[in-house]
């Protein structure tokens, strides 16, 4: 896989009896980091026993997290070049191919 630009979006996923998707627009990139804001998602295939918070999900682009900043994604085992990435937190992020991703918001 080809190393992430600028521009990119990243997605990770932690779950245990709920599954949720964070998007990240990469900002910056530096050998060994890149920087992403936090971008908003919303559900573009939810089930009907739901109520809506059963679904696919795809990054919400007009929702960007400023207030929070921007976080330091870490090069991770695999590296930035390959398409695994590390952040400083639980989550393991990767390039996001365009397609939508399952999500179960109900506990």
């Amino acid at each position: 896989m080809e190393q992430i630009k600028v521009g990119d979006i990243l997605y990770g996923m932690w779950h245990y009896t709920m599954h949720f998707t964070v998007f990240f627009r990469v900002t910056k990139v530096t050998a060994k980091t890149a920087k992403a804001v936090r971008l908003g998602s919303r559900m573009v295939q939810p089930t009907d026993g739901g109520y809506g918070q059963q679904g696919y999900e795809v990054p919400d682009e007009n929702e960007v997290w400023y207030n929070r900043g921007e976080s330091v994604i870490r090069n991770g085992k695999r590296g930035l070049e390959t398409g695994s990435y590390a952040r400083y937190d639980h989550y393991n992020l990767q390039k996001w191919d365009g397609q939508p991703i399952w999500a179960d918001h109900m506990d």
